[in-house]
């Protein structure tokens, strides 16, 4: 007050507080004096307080949901950030490494291409509120216009899905039809086993496709059969509803809407196969920064085009080792192996699909049904002889898992692809090499199931009868439709 009406004149010049476009003007200011050099110490001191009263600009504003007023303080403004070099670049321009578990990304053999990396004083939060640009999306884009690197493309199915889905839903309902509809796939694509498997394990979370995805890590639902997606299959999945079998009458429903049914129990369900996996993420919220989109809601990834492995540990780790499935290697994987990641309790209220939770409890009456039904599906199979169901209990990080049968049907005398199947003894590569295997099963021949589903229809009332008659016809239902 003293020096207001002592020198006035100088004192009506003096800011009271600073707006958001004196900031950014501040920064170019600064770039425009260095004239595109490196900036002395003091001055990228500056420079970096100018960037961290702008994030805190932003997210007083943000926090409080003016999303126009930030538009409208922005106007045309483009925020200059302090980059590794020590020079300033557009945020346009800039990327943080959000890759931590990977070694020096100035060393490493990731191209930044055209981009600069941020300071170092520079934090995640400040980066990305200004708009940078994460590594991982950065390195995930350029890679599909990099000749022979190809490795993920926008995917998925392409039609307004949410609300599509869960009408769906209702004709297919949580329980053992989903098990039902898996089998009928397998056997169109001419597997000859299929294996479900419970895996009740929590996976890290650190080195994921985007950091949206760590809530698909805990348990899951495995389903893998010994038969490869073809790229027509790829493509058939992605389109909502529409099945490979227009081209073949033969097929029972491959890939049409029976896959679907794993929408009761998730909203992200991924296909490994051949080099590809497959990611479905039908909300559009996990994987927009990967590409996906309303159109495309997925995300279809060229795993041997890269070492997804060490790019995306955590992401990858789950299906590393699966039934044989190898990740280090060169080759690709000879079965389709498909997860389906349950939703935990605040991803359930969230959802638009089902708000159904997988848990212990289901997963039991699940089993029941399983056990009581399974040896009956055989019947009505072309390939598929070999039908189980195990689970992997969740383990501490020193304990080897163990992968424990909890039903297993054959069929003796089996005849595939032309010659007989030798099912007599386990297979010892129909698990995880890392896990410990222990098995309880069961092998019919068919005229002995017959023999049981005749005594089926003799014992139960006339009400069970039309159950089992309606069970049976689901699996001949698509035989002879479209």
């Amino acid at each position: 007050a003293e020096w207001r009406d002592k020198i006035p004149s100088l004192w009506a010049q003096t800011k009271l507080a600073f707006s958001l476009e004196d900031y950014i003007r501040g920064l170019h200011q600064i770039a425009a004096d260095c004239g595109g050099s490196t900036l002395e110490p003091d001055r990228l001191e500056i420079a970096v307080r100018l960037v961290m009263a702008i994030t805190d600009m932003l997210q007083q504003q943000r926090a409080g949901g003016n999303v126009s007023s930030i538009r409208s303080m922005l106007g045309s403004s483009d925020i200059l950030m302090p980059t590794s070099g020590g020079s300033l670049c557009s945020v346009q321009e800039c990327v943080f490494n959000n890759m931590t578990w990977l070694p020096d990304v100035e060393t490493a053999d990731v191209s930044l291409g055209s981009y600069q990396l941020v300071h170092p004083k520079i934090s995640h939060v400040v980066a990305h509120t200004c708009g940078c640009k994460g590594l991982s999306l950065v390195y995930a884009r350029e890679a599909t216009e990099m000749t022979g690197a190809d490795w993920f493309e926008a995917a998925g199915q392409s039609e307004p899905m949410t609300t599509r889905l869960k009408n769906l839903l209702k004709d297919y309902p949580a329980d053992i039809s989903m098990f039902k509809e898996m089998t009928q796939n397998a056997d169109d694509a001419g597997a000859t086993r299929i294996h479900f498997v419970w895996d009740w394990r929590q996976h890290t979370k650190q080195s994921l496709l985007t950091p949206d995805m760590d809530r698909w890590q805990g348990p899951a639902l495995w389903v893998f059969n010994d038969a490869k997606f073809s790229e027509k299959d790829f493509e058939s999945i992605c389109r909502l509803g529409v099945g490979g079998k227009r081209d073949k009458s033969r097929k029972i429903g491959r890939f049409g809407l029976g896959f679907n049914s794993v929408y009761n129990f998730t909203d992200l369900p991924s296909i490994l196969s051949d080099d590809i996996v497959l990611f479905l993420d039908p909300h559009v919220r996990h994987l927009q920064a990967m590409g996906a989109s309303v159109q495309k809601p997925g995300i279809k990834l060229r795993f041997l085009k890269i070492n997804a492995l060490e790019k995306f540990h955590d992401q990858f780790e789950p299906y590393h080792g699966m039934f044989g499935c190898n990740l280090k290697s060169s080759s690709a994987f000879g079965g389709t192996l498909i997860r389906i990641p349950f939703r935990t309790a605040d991803a359930a209220k969230q959802s638009e699909i089902s708000n159904v939770v997988v848990d212990h409890t289901v997963a039991d009456a699940l089993n029941l049904q399983f056990q009581s039904e399974a040896f009956q599906w055989l019947l009505f199979l072309s390939n598929v002889v070999d039908i189980q169901l195990s689970e992997i209990a969740e383990a501490g990080p020193d304990t080897t898992p163990e992968l424990r049968t909890l039903s297993c049907v054959k069929l003796r005398d089996a005849f595939v692809h032309g010659s007989k199947a030798d099912i007599s003894s386990p297979s010892t590569d129909s698990a995880d090499s890392r896990l410990m295997s222990t098995r309880h099963e069961h092998a019919f021949s068919r005229d002995s199931m017959i023999q049981q589903t005749g005594q089926i229809f003799e014992e139960h009332t006339p009400h069970h009868d039309q159950t089992f008659v309606g069970q049976a016809n689901s699996f001949q239902r698509g035989r002879v439709s479209v």
